[in-house]
């Protein structure tokens, strides 16, 4: 059996991931399904939510809900 696909390696992957974050699309498509998030390498006690639209808000989880901080 023939395939017209490309061949999948590691190379291939890393290589689309970067043409795809310097494109703007890797961010567009992490994002399109909700906010991302990250833990700052400042402030290891607090979780940053992204949203797609680049506004960045500190906070924590309860119960699943993000809670944002009082302060930023």
């Amino acid at each position: 059996m023939t395939s017209n696909n490309p061949q999948i390696s590691t190379a291939n992957i890393i290589k689309k991931i970067q043409e795809d974050k310097a494109s703007g699309n890797f961010k567009r498509d992490t994002l399109k399904h909700g906010p991302a998030y990250q833990i700052p390498k400042t402030r290891p006690d607090t979780i940053q939510q992204i949203t797609p639209d680049d506004t960045v808000i500190t906070g924590h989880f309860q119960n699943g809900m993000f809670i944002p901080s009082d302060s930023e």
